[in-house]
């Protein structure tokens, strides 16, 4: 996943939205309609997008890679009685700058700029949604991502559908 292939890959209405303020905080977004969307397979599931309100600020989110697992990002599914938590099954970031470089092994998922040095930045997460049962009733959906780092201020954080298909990469 790049820039240059998906800057403008995301749906047009936002899902979603979270907001973070402090560091080792975590905040979570409803997307359960995007999540029984993918499931009855009237939209196919290629992600998220993030994107913050105020890009003139980086902040620091945890990726899948991240050493504290209970800070990783997942998808908390609540299907009837049952709750089922799904890890990320691919992250990265995407920079206006580096519309070529790809961060899927970054600890670190970095959210808007620290200027024009750095440019716009946008964390992408995937979830796979094959290890829920079926047949399925989903009750609610939430994303789950944790700041911890950068600037200590409250952002409003619009979560974003992804349009077109992405890898991890390894940058």
């Amino acid at each position: 996943a790049t820039w240059a292939s998906l800057s403008a890959a995301y749906g047009p209405n936002g899902v979603g939205s979270l907001s973070t303020i402090g560091i080792d905080q975590f905040a979570e977004s409803d997307i359960t309609g995007l999540v029984q969307e993918w499931v009855a397979g009237g939209v196919p599931n290629h992600g998220l997008m993030l994107i913050a309100d105020n890009k003139n600020v980086e902040t620091r989110h945890a990726s899948k890679e991240w050493p504290t697992v209970d800070q990783r990002p997942y998808l908390e599914v609540v299907i009837a009685t049952e709750s089922v938590t799904l890890a990320a099954q691919q992250d990265t970031a995407i920079w206006q700058t580096s519309d070529l470089a790809n961060y899927g092994a970054c600890d670190l998922i970095d959210l808007g700029t620290g200027g024009d040095v750095i440019g716009n930045g946008h964390p992408l997460f995937q979830f796979d949604l094959g290890a829920l049962p079926s047949p399925i009733r989903i009750v609610s959906a939430q994303l789950r991502v944790t700041k911890v780092g950068g600037a200590i201020i409250s952002r409003n954080i619009q979560v974003y559908p992804l349009t077109a298909a992405w890898d991890e990469g390894s940058g």
